[in-house]
């Protein structure tokens, strides 16, 4: 065979085993990105809450509003050590003003809370209270003041029970004062609404009264001149009277009661609310 066909052959040879398989893949690799053309991947969009307008120089001032919630304080009068009146009257033996005035508080607080109000109890009759300062389970007016303050509450109630030498005296009686110390001026209207409330829905020995005690010095009248917030002091009726006292010991006449100074609140918030 001559070299030219030797040559011819061989390059035959050479592409056959050039196109033939070799049994085996190979793995893919995915090629290297060109540097020049990797792009960032786009960032999450962030959401922030709408800005509210800044007071000042060209800057929209915001509107006064005046706040009208419905946080109510409710103070059962008396309590722990200290019983308040009962001795001499017509209450059944060991039974005192403390015990009336945590009852219908309690038949209270709940109602209000029915009603959608917000509640806070100077104390429960139970545990020491928060401002009990000096620790002798007595909580004075002035410690029970400090307490309803530190709340900054919408109105405040504190049940009391009467007591009186002619037994004659009778009926629930409402005690408000409406002075400078007060950031609403609510206390007045407030507790005339409350004494026509307890005049439509409960069983009574005598009209309510509403009065502002402003020139009599008894501290019993401290919490309704000292508050900061409108409110009032409520003598649910006379232990002193055969009536009122029977009444006062009476669990379903403590939620009438209870019923009727609520009613009272809520038609008065309610009031507010009207434009």
């Amino acid at each position: 065979m001559d070299r030219n066909m030797r040559n011819a052959l061989a390059g035959i040879m050479a592409l056959l085993l050039a196109l033939a398989p070799t049994g085996c893949s190979k793995e893919e690799k995915t090629p290297e990105p060109d540097a020049q053309t990797v792009t960032a991947a786009e960032p999450e969009p962030v959401v922030l809450e709408p800005a509210e307008p800044a007071v000042g120089i060209g800057r929209v001032m915001p509107a006064v509003v005046v706040k009208k919630n419905r946080t109510i304080c409710i103070d059962p009068g008396h309590g722990f050590y200290d019983n308040g009146t009962g001795e001499g009257s017509y209450f059944p033996e060991g039974v005192y003003e403390k015990h009336v005035t945590l009852a219908v508080a309690k038949f209270l607080n709940q109602n209000l809370i029915d009603r959608g109000f917000d509640t806070i109890m100077t104390h429960n009759g139970e545990d020491i209270p928060e401002y009990d300062w000096d620790g002798n389970w007595i909580f004075n007016p002035n410690e029970r003041i400090a307490f309803i303050n530190a709340q900054e509450v919408d109105y405040a109630v504190s049940i009391h029970v009467n007591a009186a030498g002619n037994p004659d005296a009778c009926g629930v009686r409402i005690y408000y004062n409406d002075n400078s110390y007060k950031w609403n001026d609510w206390a007045e209207p407030a507790a005339e609404t409350i004494k026509e409330a307890i005049d439509d829905t409960v069983e009574i020995t005598a009209p309510t009264t509403a009065d502002d005690p402003s020139t009599m010095a008894d501290s019993n009248f401290a919490i309704p001149r000292e508050t900061h917030a409108a409110s009032s002091l409520i003598e649910v009726g006379f232990c002193t009277n055969v009536v009122d006292a029977e009444n006062l010991v009476n669990e379903e006449w403590q939620k009438s009661v209870a019923n009727g100074i609520a009613e009272g609140i809520e038609r008065f918030f309610d009031s507010l609310e009207k434009p």
